[in-house]
């Protein structure tokens, strides 16, 4: 099975959060990822466990505890379509620290990585981000799905896509990323 990263949103109660309307401009916009666009409202969850059951039922806890031990502040997440049946992604997730981002983005793409099994999986980072973890899983005659995810201060940002057929998977997915992180300076 192929898959583009199951992001959810949430805001934890108590956490010392950016208004999630702020973290809205570290997402794609029209125009950064080359065939494709944003489509429908940015999404917002306010709860950990909400986050937690976006994951397979075998790692909902181990998720749940990562949201906790990173200080997960705040998720926004947007679709984004593109032709031929091409769906992605983009995603901020919000922690406590520049460290704590770190290790939610080593956990979040072994996630992502292990939910695309038995896909073949080329690993990749995007030039100019420092600290960039990307992939690609492909499946003969079924696509594929792309992901790059990197830090940005406090926060995990991610821009996916996934491809019915065959199609260029990484190009726009770098492309978009790159395009978030001269936007907004590597802040968070």
């Amino acid at each position: 099975m192929l898959a583009v990263v199951g992001c959810s949103a949430l805001l934890i109660a108590g956490a010392a959060a950016a208004s999630t309307s702020a973290l809205d401009s570290l997402l794609l916009r029209a125009g950064d990822a080359p065939g494709f666009t944003p489509h429908g409202p940015i999404h917002r969850i306010t709860r950990a466990r909400t986050w937690a059951m976006s994951f397979p039922k075998s790692i909902r806890r181990a998720a749940l505890t990562e949201a906790h031990a990173v200080g997960l502040r705040a998720i926004i997440y947007q679709l984004q379509t593109g032709s031929g049946g091409a769906q992605g992604t983009s995603a901020v997730d919000e922690v406590s620290s520049p460290a704590n981002a770190r290790k939610l983005l080593r956990f979040e793409v072994r996630q992502d990585i292990a939910a695309n099994a038995p896909a073949k999986i080329t690993r990749y980072t995007v030039r100019g981000i420092t600290g960039s973890l990307g992939f690609t899983a492909t499946v003969a005659d079924h696509g594929g799905a792309s992901n790059a995810q990197w830090v940005q201060g406090d926060c995990v940002l991610e821009v996916g896509d996934f491809r019915p057929a065959s199609g260029a998977l990484t190009a726009p997915v770098v492309k978009g990323a790159q395009a978030i992180h001269r936007r907004t300076h590597d802040s968070c």
